[in-house]
């Protein structure tokens, strides 16, 4: 009985030796195949997230050059209508300032039209030019024409 205590014993301790080696190396060989299989899913998963990412990035860069591109023209286009609408703006006044109401200076007396001029934002040259013309108003408006080109320019 000793014999078959002792056998049992041996297969008992060798069953369960058999049985913790299979477990370490299936749990060893598990978690090897796992880790490998999680590589792979990993991996792939990585390289669709930086083709998409790609492909994104090459979207948002055509879209912002897209954009830059039209707001360089758009700039470009501003600039150069608000050129042309400030020459003609400087043009109709040029062309409408000689139509523009001015004192009749004509009627004025020597005294009258020096204190007149010295409140108009005339240089002292045109002013004595006024005041010495035998047409003052013609002169006048001539002065005030030249002014006003000048204050325009």
């Amino acid at each position: 009985m000793n014999d078959v205590f002792s056998v049992l014993g041996q297969l008992g301790l060798t069953v369960t030796v058999a049985v913790g080696t299979a477990f370490t190396l299936f749990r060893w060989l598990g978690d090897k195949w796992i880790s490998s299989k999680f590589e792979k899913e990993l991996e792939y998963y990585k390289h669709n997230n930086t083709k998409e990412i790609e492909k994104l990035r090459f979207e948002i860069n055509s879209l912002m050059d897209r954009a830059v591109r039209f707001k360089t023209r758009e700039f470009d286009v501003l600039s150069e209508a608000w050129s042309k609408a400030w020459e003609a703006y400087r043009s109709a006044l040029h062309f409408t300032s000689p139509i523009k109401r001015r004192a009749d200076i004509t009627k004025m007396d020597p005294n009258e039209l020096k204190n007149y001029l010295n409140t108009e934002n005339l240089h002292e040259y045109l002013k004595n030019k006024i005041l010495n013309s035998e047409n003052p108003g013609k002169e006048y408006n001539e002065a005030k024409y030249i002014t006003e080109k000048i204050r325009l320019s």
